[in-house]
């Protein structure tokens, strides 16, 4: 196998290992959006959108802070990436909180709605789906009661 094509493999595969994820954060300046940014690239994330933070009040204080800026964004990453952002804005006096985490995975469910007089319209809209070997809340609280008898 030439190794050029071996190549374009191993690139493939680490295509399809990145992951989606979005990263929150409360900043004290808005200048610390930048250095959020900068964190992303050298963890080699790909950036979807635009990495804007918004002011706000905060409820409590945070490290002596009562107002600062809000701002999150989505992006893909190798897993082993995060720990490499995490690390590198821990350190960074503008941020003042941090946290990544991967939004739920949605998938395209076709439907048909009918309104009275009109044709059928066909619609996709998006079904939260839930992760293997979770439990629904009715069963969570069935369970309860039973430990608790």
């Amino acid at each position: 196998m030439p190794f050029a094509k071996l190549l374009k493999m191993s690139e493939d595969a680490l295509l399809r290992d990145k992951k989606e994820y979005e990263i929150s954060f409360v900043l004290s300046e808005e200048s610390g959006t930048a250095e959020v940014e900068k964190a992303l690239r050298n963890a080699g994330a790909e950036m979807s959108g635009v990495l804007t933070a918004s002011a706000i009040r905060l409820a409590y204080p945070i490290k002596k802070h009562e107002n600062a800026y809000f701002g999150f964004m989505h992006f893909s990453a190798m897993p082993d990436a995060i720990l490499k952002v995490k690390s590198e804005l821990a350190h960074n006096p503008k941020v003042l909180r941090l946290l990544v985490l991967t939004p739920p995975v949605k998938h395209p469910v076709r439907s048909e709605r009918v309104s009275p007089g009109t044709k059928p319209v066909s619609v996709v809209s998006e079904v939260l789906v839930k992760p293997e070997g979770a439990v629904s809340n009715e069963a969570l609280e069935k369970k309860l009661e039973e430990i608790l008898k």
